[in-house]
C-alpha cells in the first residue's frame, strides 16, 4: 500500500466516534419482520440492517423504508450496500449490476450514486435510459422536468480522500481488511478518473460542437431573412419609382 494511503486508513480508523446507538423503527422492532419497515439512524458510527441477502449500513441523520428483500427507498442522507439491492427515491432508482459496494446519498434536489466495487445501473424518473456508472466514479439524478423526467448529470471521480474518511468511520472490521480493500479501490479510482476525463473531454466537444452548430443554422436563417427583407424592400422601390 502506499504511504499516503496507510496513513489515511491508520487516521480514519483511530477517529471512531462512540456514542450511544439512536435508531427508531416504524413500526417497533418492524426490522425482526417482513413488512414494510422504516429505520432511521443518529448514531455517528452508523446503524446495520440485513436487506435480504444484502448488507446496508445508515450513515447518521439518515433515514430508509424497506419495501421488501430486494428494495429499499431512500428517504434522506447516505446508505453503504454491500450486496444486490435496488435504491428508489422521487428521482429515479440505482440498482447493482452484481454483487458488491455501492453508496447512495439523497439531499431534497438530487440522488447521488458512488460505484465502489461494483457497476451501478441508474434509471432516471421518467425515462426508459438505463445509465451505468462505472466503478470508481459517480453520477447523479436531479431536478424533475415539467416532462415528468429526472435529470442527469456527468459520471465524475468519487472524492476519494473525502470518501475514504466517511467509508472509514462506518467500517467494522480489522484494519488490515480496510487497508485492502482501500488499496484496490484507489487502483480503481485512478483508472476511472482517467476514462472519465475522456469521456467528459468527449461530451463536452460534442456539446460545442452541437452548440456551434445550432449558432451557425440560427445565423444562415438571419442572413436568408434579411435577404429577403432587402429583396422584398428593392421590389417595393422599383414598383414605386423610387
Amino acid at each position: 500500500m502506499k504511504p499516503f494511503l496507510l496513513f489515511l486508513v491508520t487516521f480514519v480508523l483511530e477517529v471512531h466516534v462512540h456514542a450511544a446507538t439512536l435508531v427508531t423503527q416504524e413500526p417497533p422492532r418492524c426490522l425482526q419482520t417482513k413488512n414494510v419497515c422504516a429505520v432511521g439512524n443518529d448514531d455517528e458510527r452508523g446503524f446495520e440492517m440485513k436487506v435480504g441477502d444484502a448488507d446496508v449500513t445508515l450513515d447518521r441523520g439518515s433515514a430508509v423504508i424497506r419495501k421488501s428483500d430486494r428494495e429499499i427507498r431512500l428517504v434522506k442522507g447516505t446508505v453503504w450496500i454491500r450486496g444486490n439491492l435496488t435504491v428508489t427515491s422521487e428521482f429515479g432508482s440505482a440498482r447493482s449490476v452484481e454483487a458488491g459496494d455501492f453508496w447512495v446519498s439523497k439531499n431534497p434536489n438530487e440522488m447521488a450514486v458512488m460505484a465502489v466495487s461494483t457497476d451501478v445501473e441508474l434509471q432516471a424518473r421518467g425515462s426508459s435510459e438505463t445509465l451505468t456508472v462505472s466503478e470508481g466514479l459517480q453520477n447523479t439524478l436531479g431536478e424533475i422536468g415539467f416532462n415528468g423526467q429526472a435529470s442527469t448529470g456527468l459520471p465524475m471521480p468519487i472524492p476519494f480522500k473525502d470518501f475514504v474518511m466517511r467509508w472509514g468511520r462506518l467500517y467494522k472490521g480489522p484494519k488490515k481488511a480496510f487497508e485492502t480493500q482501500v488499496d484496490s479501490f484507489h487502483a480503481k479510482w485512478e483508472e476511472a478518473t482517467q476514462a472519465s476525463a475522456t469521456i467528459n473531454k468527449a461530451l463536452f466537444d460534442r456539446k460545442v460542437a452541437s452548440i456551434e452548430e445550432a449558432a451557425r443554422i440560427e445565423a444562415e436563417k438571419k442572413a436568408k431573412v434579411e435577404a429577403e427583407n432587402r429583396s422584398l424592400r428593392e421590389m417595393f422601390r422599383r414598383k414605386n419609382g423610387l
